[in-house]
């Protein structure tokens, strides 16, 4: 019986990188598990598709009725058809992958899978917020301006759009930096209290808590990655209603691994997440694109 000799390799990606990988991505990530963007009404609806067996999930889409005055034993003339339509979205895998080569494994070997980790982390948190984010270009209502600055006379325009349409609140936005910047910035009377204690909670909490609303908003998150529109011209925030506007079908979120490039004379570490999106009812919400 011949001789077999077994050869195997023990795994860099311990628990310390993994954990550091996932807090890197919730750190940078406004939707990731348990940050506000997946907490406030109406922004994003999750589905969580572990053990379910499929990689899709589906919302209905529910259109409002109407109710009429009928006199006493009259049938009314206008009958209502139902029409079960959903809007369905499919988890496929994203990945982000680092090469650490044999040379920084054995000089530096902590140092170099610490930054790695964290650096795949906030990969897969920032593609998460671009993908969620990108369809705030596609909502079915604009209230902002094209090419003027973010005011909060436009900011106002949300809720009553929402409201006239029969989406109620509370009303929740997503703005970038720079059309929070020109809000508080305004210079008029209605800025006294965002350019103070507002502004403070927002230097430390990205968000406006309940109670203190700001052009009719009752939470606000502020973020970079807000996308751009007319060839970068202009920044596409969006105001949301308590109706989801947005769905989220999650199958894992920042699995790691790693794989052995003998090519390279490295090792590859690897970071997926499996999800998928769709828009929900584009009237939900209301874009709010303003100049950059």
């Amino acid at each position: 019986m011949p001789l077999t000799t077994v050869t195997t390799q023990a795994s860099i990606v311990t628990p310390e990188f993994i954990m550091r990988a996932r807090i890197a991505a919730r750190g940078v990530s406004v939707f990731s598990p348990g940050a506000p963007g997946r907490l406030l009404q109406g922004l994003l609806d999750v589905v969580d598709l572990r053990g379910k067996g499929t990689r899709v999930a589906s919302w209905p889409i529910e259109d409002y009725h109407t109710a009429y005055n009928v006199a006493d034993g009259v049938d009314h003339t206008t009958s209502q058809s139902y029409d079960p339509t959903d809007n369905v979205a499919t988890a496929s895998e994203i990945i982000a992958i680092e090469t650490i080569s044999k040379i920084a494994m054995k000089t530096a070997d902590e140092r170099s899978i610490a930054r790695a980790t964290r650096m795949l982390g906030i990969a897969i948190g920032e593609k998460i917020d671009t993908d969620v984010l990108a369809l705030n270009t596609s909502l079915d209502t604009d209230v902002g301006s094209t090419g003027a600055a973010a005011t909060f006379a436009l900011l106002s325009n949300g809720p009553q759009t929402l409201g006239a349409a029969r989406y109620p609140g509370p009303y929740n936005c997503v703005l970038h930096d720079i059309q929070w910047y020109d809000l508080v910035n305004q210079g008029t009377t209605t800025l006294a209290l965002a350019s103070g204690i507002l502004a403070d909670q927002f230097a430390t909490t990205y968000q406006v808590r309940d109670g203190q609303q700001v052009g009719g908003m009752n939470r606000m998150i502020v973020t970079p990655r807000v996308p751009s529109a007319n060839s970068s011209a202009d920044r596409s925030g969006a105001i949301f209603s308590s109706f989801p506007a947005y769905g989220l079908a999650e199958l894992w979120w920042g699995e790691i691994e790693q794989e052995k490039d003998a090519s390279l004379r490295g090792t590859e570490i690897v970071i997926t997440s499996c999800y998928g999106l769709v828009e929900i009812d584009g009237a939900a919400a209301v874009a709010f694109e303003t100049d950059y």
